[in-house]
């Protein structure tokens, strides 16, 4: 139509009044503003003066002048919720700085997630586009986050895209570390692994049943206790809703953690010679280059491979929550599911997949092939999820009991099954 009119049409427009034209700003944060798009609807000032109550945006001018500008030089630059108000325009007048010419709504795939970036668990949908994180949304969940979500949990998920991955399995033959299939692997692994106590990480970034499945192998070989470690920084609440924060607990599942016995460390303890070491999803990436080097076994269940992952015996890779379906239980006890996203690299497999076929290996229990299966193992071996089905965890979660005491019954809950 376009190249129809410009062909056949009238060669000067019927206007007589000068055209308005209003130009692009910057205002600060991950914002940028497209003047000639705005209609002036407002949403963005009031959200920023009623929902985050910080004043940043207003109407300067009047009539056939007025634009959307900044009170502030900063603009933006420096609040926690701002980028809501690109999700929140209807027009397209705010766009992501980040996202600005990545991808075509229509080019990319969603999945529904929970972000990673706190212990809140902010319902997301995760928009990926040649299997790359390109967007990050947030989805509606009353008991959560309502519509919105804080700036760090959308850069901190898009950042997910950086560093090299683990995509084979790796054993240590003659010093050096080699790459071999699975079966492989794991029967290396079964038949070389120690018996007695030793020092056990988890991460706190590990789905629900990823972690069960580690305190479950744990027990089989005699380990007690482990820890996880977890970072902490400022919090900032949405005053308009005062349920969203951004907690100090910069991990998704720590709740997990502690649910299954892990307990947070502020360092990792030295390793003894001749000490047993088994890591799983920690990335070890702080850590200096001879970690447990004189370790008499060290077993690495990871995403990335840091320096000190290097000294392993064994390396499994395995997929972030990114590349699998599984659960994550937030600070307030709330069990939440997310779906996969993303294709995983090579032949790295969920860590509940992995450890499960280890123990099936080493005697105790079938192979679990599946996100729901494996659910239904974990909660077996805890009383804060016994009673709670699968198809019961809807869009909004459901709560469980971090007490110790027996959860509330789900299982004669029967929800859609398709994507939310």
């Amino acid at each position: 139509l376009q190249d129809y009119v410009h062909r056949e049409g009238r060669k000067h427009g019927r206007g007589r009044e000068p055209k308005r034209v209003f130009g692009r700003d910057d205002f600060g944060g991950d914002v940028h503003y497209y003047g000639d798009r705005c209609v002036m609807c407002t949403r963005c000032v009031r959200f920023m003066t009623e929902v985050e109550q910080d004043a940043r945006l207003c109407v300067v001018e009047r009539g056939d002048r007025s634009v959307i500008d900044t009170f502030f030089d900063e603009g933006l630059e420096g609040t926690n919720f701002s980028g809501n108000v690109v999700d929140i325009c209807p027009v397209g007048a705010l766009v992501s700085k980040d996202f600005l010419f990545k991808a075509r709504a229509w080019d990319m795939d969603s999945a529904p997630g929970i972000c990673p970036g706190c212990s809140n668990g902010c319902n997301i949908e995760i928009g990926a586009k040649e299997n790359q994180v390109v967007r990050i949304k947030p989805r509606y969940n009353a008991e959560v986050n309502s519509y919105w979500m804080c700036d760090y949990g959308r850069k901190h998920l898009v950042m997910a895209n950086r560093g090299a991955r683990i995509d084979l399995p790796l054993i240590r033959r003659n010093g050096e570390l080699e790459a071999v299939h699975w079966g492989e692997a794991l029967t290396w692994l079964s038949e070389r692994m120690p018996e007695g106590d030793g020092v056990a990480v988890v991460s706190p970034f590990e789905s629900t049943e990823s972690i069960a499945a580690f305190r479950a192998l744990l027990a089989r070989i005699g380990i007690s206790g482990g820890g996880y470690r977890l970072a902490r920084g400022d919090e900032a609440q949405l005053a308009g809703f005062p349920k969203l924060k951004l907690r100090a607990e910069r991990a998704p599942n720590a709740t997990a953690a502690e649910l299954f016995g892990f307990r947070e460390v502020e360092s990792l303890p030295s390793i003894a010679a001749g000490a047993t070491v088994i890591v799983a999803g920690d990335r070890l990436d702080d850590l200096p280059a001879d970690f447990a080097g004189d370790a008499g076994f060290f077993a690495y269940l990871g995403s990335h491979l840091s320096e000190a992952a290097r000294n392993a015996d064994v390396i499994l890779p395995i997929t972030t929550f990114l590349e699998m379906e599984g659960t994550f239980i937030n600070h307030e006890g709330r069990l939440q599911r997310f779906r996969q996203a993303l294709v995983p690299p090579g032949v790295a497999r969920p860590a509940w997949m992995v450890i499960r076929r280890l123990l099936s290996l080493l005697g105790d229990g079938a192979d679990v092939l599946e996100a729901e299966a494996a659910f239904e193992r974990a909660a077996t071996e805890t009383p804060g999820l016994a009673g709670i089905a699968w198809s019961a965890i809807g869009p909004k979660g459901v709560l469980v009991r971090t007490d110790g005491a027996a959860a509330v019954s789900y299982t004669h809950l029967t929800l859609p099954t398709t994507p939310y």
